[in-house]
């Protein structure tokens, strides 16, 4: 549905048509139709090939202002939204397990969370792969601390094969492949992205924590 902004005085109003409000705050993270305010235009004769628009969020609870970026391509056609500002990021919480046994992934992971949540897709695909590469060496360190180093100077690939739980060293291996992807000019995997990739570490995730809460399990109630 095509949505209008306006700009100029009561006596000299212009309207502009734009594909569509933001409809995420960035702030709230809410799912929401925002009242239009302004933009910054002004009484001008040539309209500019891109535009920001001001926004109210009609969340009571919330009510921040939304900026939307506009551009279009030729004078006759519509505006189209390309990004909206600013972001509050969100970050992805991590059971017990995870935050035991890698600190350090919890952090990377929702550094390139926030990398991705600013748009930065292109780098926070290799953030991932370095949460990945946090976690499984962690997780073999707390199975194997006295080989604390030996892990740590071990390529990811060869760290992976050192796990013995199957359903890990495989998910992980996959999850390196792709990670690996994020990495290099050119993909081995062409039908996987940054989504695959966060997939499977949510999988190596769960498999992991399950496995510690096992072990911790048994070893109280030995």
């Amino acid at each position: 549905m095509t949505r209008t902004i306006t700009f100029g005085s009561a006596h000299n109003l212009t309207k502009l048509n734009v594909d569509r409000y933001p409809n995420i705050c960035g702030i709230c993270h809410k799912n929401v139709d925002p009242s239009f305010i302004g933009s910054n235009l002004q009484n001008v004769t040539v309209i500019p090939e891109k535009i920001e628009a001001a926004f109210k969020c009609t969340n009571v609870d919330c009510n921040s202002i939304i900026i939307g970026y506009y551009e279009r391509k030729d004078p006759k056609s519509n505006y189209v939204l390309i990004d909206s500002a600013p972001i509050s990021p969100i970050e992805k919480e991590f059971n017990k397990e995870i935050t035991k046994v890698s600190p350090n992934f919890v952090v990377i992971y929702n550094q390139s969370y926030y990398a991705e949540q600013s748009n930065l897709k292109l780098i926070s695909g290799i953030g991932y792969r370095k949460a990945l590469e946090y976690l499984v060496k962690d997780y073999l360190i707390f199975l194997n601390p006295e080989n604390k180093q030996e892990i740590i100077n071990r390529p990811l690939g060869q760290c992976i094969n050192m796990i013995e739980n199957e359903s890990i060293k495989e998910i992980s291996k996959r999850a390196a492949w792709i990670g690996n992807d994020e990495a290099h000019y050119v993909r081995k995997w062409a039908d996987k992205d940054v989504e695959d990739l966060k997939k499977l570490i949510e999988i190596t995730v769960f498999y992991i924590s399950m496995d510690v809460a096992t072990k911790d399990y048994l070893k109280e109630m030995s």
